[in-house]
């Protein structure tokens, strides 16, 4: 006989409008801050409306330059205390060209999508 499911279990979805509100404050703060960062988008779930409970925010962070390696970069752009995980993404726009001139699917697919803060 199978066991009855728990009434006690609640799943809680974030609220985009807060989520999006928190991530623009943080993108302007950052552009203030860093004067290389020329622009940051929102893509991913977030993005597109079909975020769950376990999802986080997928930042593209464009740099104007770096001589920096791509996963050196990662940890100096990660935001504290916002109400979702977030996974960074900072590229130089040069970068960004470099993979766009590749064709690379999967910058084409994040271009698509990308909700510049």
């Amino acid at each position: 006989m199978r066991d009855r499911s728990s009434n006690s279990v609640k799943v809680f979805f974030a609220d985009k409008e807060r989520v999006l509100r928190e991530l623009r404050a943080w993108a302007a703060d950052l552009k203030l801050r860093r004067p290389e960062v020329a622009k940051v988008g929102l893509f991913g779930s977030y993005a597109t409306g079909t975020y769950g409970p376990r999802s986080d925010a997928d930042l593209l962070i464009l740099l104007r330059a770096s001589d920096k390696l791509f996963r050196d970069r990662i940890p100096e752009f990660l935001p504290a205390r916002l109400s979702v995980p977030c996974d960074v993404f900072p590229y130089t726009i040069a970068e960004i060209e470099n993979l766009r001139r590749d064709e690379s699917p999967w910058i084409k697919h994040i271009l698509k999508e990308v909700l510049w803060l």
